[in-house]
């Protein structure tokens, strides 16, 4: 499942960061990324928790992951590409979230994924753009 948000408005920042020696402008946006992914992850693991079953110790939850994506911001021409995304471990396989993201023939979905995207998009976009404004101000004071 892949959704993508796409941040408009941020006419100010972006022209701050484009003044900004290359090498400077990579740290405050992978920064600011990050910020907005947490505000994701903690939402979809939240979600996550009421439907983990107690009796296993396969948890959902504890195999969300936010990062950073190389590969695909190469594929996107260099502007960076922050994941949240289910990451099963030998420790913890927990293969059948996308069961109960998607449902099956015989099994209705029960997503947890897509709901707190979008709750929490606007909430994300904000911590980013806060995250990016205080990141871009220290690298100013330099």
């Amino acid at each position: 499942m892949a959704t993508f948000v796409k941040v408009e408005g941020l006419q100010k920042l972006t022209k701050t960061l484009a003044a900004l020696p290359p090498r400077m402008q990579k740290a405050p946006l992978r920064r600011s990324l990050s910020a907005g992914g947490t505000v994701f992850a903690r939402a979809v693991r939240a979600n996550a928790r009421r439907l983990d079953d107690k009796s296993t110790p396969k948890n959902i939850s504890k195999s969300v992951s936010n990062r950073l994506s190389a590969k695909r911001t190469r594929d996107n021409g260099g502007s960076p590409v922050q994941r949240v995304y289910i990451r099963p471990t030998k420790a913890n396989p927990t293969y059948h979230w996308v069961f109960l993201e998607y449902g099956t023939v015989k099994m209705a979905a029960k997503p947890f994924m897509r709901p707190a995207f979008d709750a929490q998009q606007a909430s994300a976009t904000l911590r980013a753009a806060q995250v990016l404004n205080k990141e871009l101000l220290k690298v100013a004071l330099r």
